[in-house]
């Protein structure tokens, strides 16, 4: 029998156990730097795609202050005007779509 061994009989499982230990923390490690990478491509990503709708939502906000401005310069030309011939319609009670006649009052 081998004489440290004999001298030392946990030394084995002591670095049996240390070397699993030290295996799983490089794992961790490794798995950790992945992480982190990962991470911060996907963070560049997000930051393009917020550039990206921050420049639609400038434009359609350019297009809503055209729109409007057009709106408020045409709005004297348009004009409400009296509905001369007024159609009424009611249900009936077997779900038909009728007419209503109003040309008596």
């Amino acid at each position: 029998m081998n004489l440290l061994i004999a001298t030392h009989p946990l030394e084995r499982k002591t670095i049996t156990v240390l070397l699993a230990v030290l295996g799983v923390l490089v794992l961790l490690y490794a798995y950790l730097i992945a992480s982190i990478v990962f991470n911060v491509a996907a963070r560049k990503n997000n930051e393009q795609q917020f550039v990206l709708q921050n420049a639609q939502v400038g434009e359609l906000e350019a297009q809503y202050l055209v729109l409007r401005n057009t709106i408020l310069q045409d709005r004297d030309t348009f004009a409400l005007q009296d509905v001369h011939k007024k159609r009424y319609f009611y249900l009936t009670a077997d779900r038909k779509l009728t007419r209503y006649d109003t040309s008596g009052f």
